[in-house]
């Protein structure tokens, strides 16, 4: 069993993964055994590197899920506030063109644009799961 070959979807949720060693950490310390799944069956998680400086490495490959918070853009039904989007939102809403009314302060160019002073799902205006924020 392979862990690099799962599909990204797959890879997604957690997996147990044991780096077994013969030995506890220290000053003589274990040596690698191998990497195990749940039942005990050796698994590959990663492949084996000779860095420049002389060093061997296990080099893993993890999948990154970028931090996320609900959206919190106001949801209104019927001129009534109905809570919030809630939708997973990766940071604030991208800054865009605004006008100054003297009754409502600084007012987003197009009235589309919901406000939100917290973040924001991509569809509401924040950035996507992808970009660095």
């Amino acid at each position: 069993m392979a862990l690099t070959n799962h599909s990204e979807e797959s890879m997604s949720k957690t997996q147990q993964v044991d780096i077994v060693f013969d030995g506890p950490p220290g000053p003589t310390a274990g040596r690698f055994v191998e990497a195990e799944n749940a039942k005990g069956e050796g698994v590959s998680v990663g492949e084996w590197v000779k860095r420049d400086d002389g060093y061997w490495v296990l080099r893993l490959q993890a999948v990154v899920e970028p931090p996320s918070r609900p959206c919190g853009v106001p949801m209104w039904m019927n001129g009534v506030p109905a809570g919030l989007c809630g939708e997973p939102a990766f940071g604030k809403a991208r800054e865009g063109p605004t006008w100054w009314a003297p009754d409502m302060g600084k007012v987003p160019h197009d009235l589309r644009t919901p406000y939100c002073e917290g973040w924001s799902c991509p569809p509401h205006g924040g950035p996507s799961g992808g970009e660095h924020v």
